[in-house]
């Protein structure tokens, strides 16, 4: 019994490992994107000019 529930905290813990990782990489793609619609912006604003 000890070692299923052992079992069963290390695959919770993982998940949640993943699950951090893959919020993680989903902020730091927002975080790109804004960058990039920011990039545009400035690039845009200039060939008005």
């Amino acid at each position: 019994m000890s070692a299923v529930v052992r079992k069963n905290s290390k695959t919770v813990f993982g998940s949640t490992i993943v699950n951090f990782r893959k919020k993680r990489q989903n902020e730091l793609l927002a975080q790109d994107y804004m960058l990039n619609a920011q990039e545009i912006s400035v690039w845009l604003d200039r060939m008005e000019k």
